[in-house]
């Protein structure tokens, strides 16, 4: 199971599951398309699943890690390899945004060593889901420039919303 669309992720076969949608604590993320082939996604539990809580960084504390990473691959066209074409890092939280970015980045760094896949030919995305409540507008001024800095550092677009965040791909 690890080396579901020919990648590298990794971790026990119960740590996939074939979906589009995560949920927890009324948060949910949502794929969504009018192609049926675009919902053959692979859920991948990543916060204690392919990264363990055993797992220490160098510091010898738990590395931060977003909850899961949504895979959808496809068979390259007239060849037997398949290739991951879209992947969505996904973390659901409460409002504490630098952590959330931190979590993010944390898992795509530890993807892009291990796997070494270029996020941005694959239609990456980083996406937060939020509980509820609002942020003040200190907050999201902040936050605006952590999401600058995270497309600057990454190339990938970093969306947010709360309760239900829907991804509409086609």
């Amino acid at each position: 199971m690890s080396r579901i669309c020919g990648g590298c992720f990794g971790g026990k076969k119960d740590c996939y599951t074939q979906s589009h949608s995560a949920t927890e604590n009324n948060k949910t993320f949502l794929i969504d398309s009018t192609d049926p082939k675009h919902k053959e996604f692979f859920k991948i539990h990543i916060d204690g699943c392919i990264i363990e809580k055993l797992d220490k960084n160098k510091n010898g504390k738990q590395p931060p890690r977003c909850d899961y990473v949504f895979v959808r691959c496809e068979k390259k066209q007239n060849s037997k390899e398949i290739i991951q074409t879209h992947i969505f890092f996904v973390e659901l939280k409460g409002l504490d945004l630098k952590h959330s970015i931190e979590q993010l980045e944390a898992t795509i760094g530890y993807f892009q060593d291990k796997c070494s896949f270029d996020l941005k030919k694959l239609k990456a995305k980083a996406c937060i889901v939020f509980g509820g409540g609002s942020l003040p507008s200190a907050a999201n001024n902040k936050y605006s420039k952590l999401k600058d800095q995270f497309m600057e550092k990454y190339g990938i677009r970093l969306i947010e919303k709360r309760g239900i965040l829907k991804v509409r791909i086609d």
